[in-house]
């Protein structure tokens, strides 16, 4: 009998939120992870590209920076050989911190260092 569980993890920004103070938002990373999908080889999907267009700009600092960095980790991590990934990291002025790469082992690592570089900077300017 295969596994049908669906496993939930959540990554809050704050841990503790005092009970007598309102806070006006409040950021959460959620992880939905389904058990895996098993075909024969006539069933394998297609390949998907993904453009990951991230924000750079000085107010990511901080919880907001590594939080992004966790998910875009992770999304990495779950894509397959067949899947393109490219990342595009903006503040001021917009650049291409990966272009469109295979996720082979070394498209991962290529996209991984690629990712440890994006650091919040300047502002934010997206009308040129």
């Amino acid at each position: 009998m295969s596994n049908t569980s669906l496993i939930f993890e959540s990554e809050p920004e704050l841990s503790s939120v005092v009970y007598n103070q309102s806070i006006d938002s409040f950021i959460c990373v959620a992880t939905i992870k389904a058990p895996e999908f098993e075909t024969d080889d006539s069933q394998k999907r297609a390949g998907i590209d993904i453009v990951a267009v991230l924000d750079r700009s000085g107010s990511m600092e901080g919880e907001k920076m590594q939080m992004l960095h966790q998910t875009v980790n992770l999304m990495i991590d779950n894509l397959k050989e067949c899947d393109r990934l490219s990342i595009v990291s903006y503040d001021s002025s917009v650049d291409i911190s990966l272009p469109l790469t295979k996720m082979t082992a070394s498209g991962k690592s290529a996209a991984k260092i690629a990712l440890s570089k994006i650091k919040p900077k300047g502002g934010t300017n997206l009308s040129g």
